[in-house]
């Protein structure tokens, strides 16, 4: 479920072209990646 909001966010900062969105965005999907595996 998370998976589908976090991929709708994506798009809407493609969308905004902001680059320190994505990429902050990008380190939170990497923290919260790493945090279910762990």
């Amino acid at each position: 479920m998370w998976i589908i909001i976090f991929s709708q966010r994506l798009s809407f900062v493609d969308n905004f072209k902001n680059p320190l969105q994505h990429a902050s965005l990008f380190a939170i999907i990497i923290v919260f990646s790493l945090w279910i595996i762990v």
